[in-house]
């Protein structure tokens, strides 16, 4: 029962997955997941098929009862807000195809408790975890090269940071509104340069 709406297309891609519920199985000929296909909806988890190539933003927003998300292999970029305000979100499995992840897409996902493998690709962009309440101690994987604007904005339970030695740039405000922010930890030769650049 895919409970969908197809649209077939006759551009880059062929076959669109316009509006989805909670019950959607998704069909193997589906190439892209549109903007807001199943934003809100009861969702509570989605393996995504390997034909799919693009997620568009907002494709998953608000889905408040999605705990799970497995991503193929044949997806390359996630954009932004893809999992915005998933609340129970605690389980998501990102391939090493992937190699950009736009801004927000885990913002407001309070269940996460731990940051989602990032080690394929070397950014957590601007707002990536803004609001992630679940996050207590967090380990920046040891590639990551820049970490964006409000990336941890309000994380209020965060206690515990540990930065590896490669990043080159911290955007504002990454860790403001990090009320119980205790510690944050930095490779000794990389301290001048943290000190500078960190709260």
């Amino acid at each position: 029962n895919c409970n969908a709406i197809i649209w077939v297309g006759n551009g880059r891609f062929s076959t669109y997955l316009v509006v989805g519920c909670a019950n959607t199985v998704i069909p193997d000929d589906v190439e892209v997941i549109s903007s807001y296909a199943f934003s809100g909806s009861g969702i509570t988890e989605i393996e995504i098929p390997d034909n799919v190539k693009k997620i568009s933003s907002d494709a998953f927003k608000d889905c408040k009862e999605l705990t799970r998300v497995v991503i193929p292999d044949s997806i390359t970029t996630i954009e932004s807000g893809t999992f915005k305000g998933c609340v129970k979100l605690t389980h998501v499995e990102i391939p090493w195809s992937v190699e950009k992840i736009y801004d927000s897409v885990f913002e407001g996902c309070t269940s996460l408790t731990d940051l989602v493998n990032t080690e394929s690709f070397m950014e957590i962009t601007n707002c990536m975890y803004q609001g992630c309440t679940g996050l207590t101690r967090i380990e920046i994987p040891a590639g990551t090269t820049k970490i964006g604007g409000n990336a941890f904005l309000d994380c209020t339970n965060l206690k515990e940071v540990i930065l590896p030695a490669g990043i080159k740039q911290i955007g504002e405000y990454c860790f403001e509104g990090c009320t119980a922010l205790e510690s944050i930890k930095v490779p000794a030769k990389k301290a001048d340069y943290y000190k500078k650049r960190l709260p």
